[in-house]
Formats: C-alpha cells, structure tokens, sequence
C-alpha cells in the first residue's frame, strides 16, 4: 500500500482492504466513516479482455453495494456528522 504510506499517520484516515461485495462489511465500514472513497475495481487489459461480463459485473455489483451503504448512512445522520473521517478502499480481505 504505498500510495497510502504517506496517511496511515494521520488520525482522520484509514482504510481497509475487504470485499466491496459483502453488504454488511460495506455496511460496517461506512457506519464508522465520515467521508467515503470506494477506489476499488476489477482492471486490467487481460482481465477485461479474458472475462469482459465478470469483470462488468463485479465493478457494478460492487459499485451498487457501496452506493447502497452510503445512502442509507447520509439519511440517517445530520450534516455535519459528529463521525471521525475516515476513507477506505476495499478490494482483499485484510485490515490496514
């Protein structure tokens, strides 16, 4: 993770490499977020070109589950919310 190296000192961000195809970790993820940064995606030229429908599909699955989440998180807080900010990017299992 080193494009993130640089924040993991700072106290508003945190991450966590996890499935953004299981609603209730998206779930649990965005409960604890104040701001959301979903950065994951299937690429890549011999993936796209080997399984163009799998690879469609898990990055619109994926998109709808983390939308879906963060919808139902906006309309039951107040702006500003008194949550810590935090940003994550799913895509393995793992915590960082």
């Amino acid at each position: 993770m080193d494009n993130v190296r640089h924040l993991k000192a700072e106290l508003r961000f945190g991450y966590a490499i996890e499935t953004c195809a299981s609603p209730s970790i998206v779930a649990e993820l965005v409960d604890e977020a104040h701001v959301v940064y979903h950065l994951a995606a299937a690429v890549g030229v011999n993936l796209i070109v080997e399984s163009p429908v799998r690879t469609i599909e898990t990055n619109v699955h994926c998109k709808d589950v983390v939308l879906a989440q963060a919808s139902k998180s906006a309309s039951q807080s107040s702006w500003p919310s008194p949550r810590s900010r935090r940003s994550w990017d799913g895509c393995r299992r793992g915590r960082g």
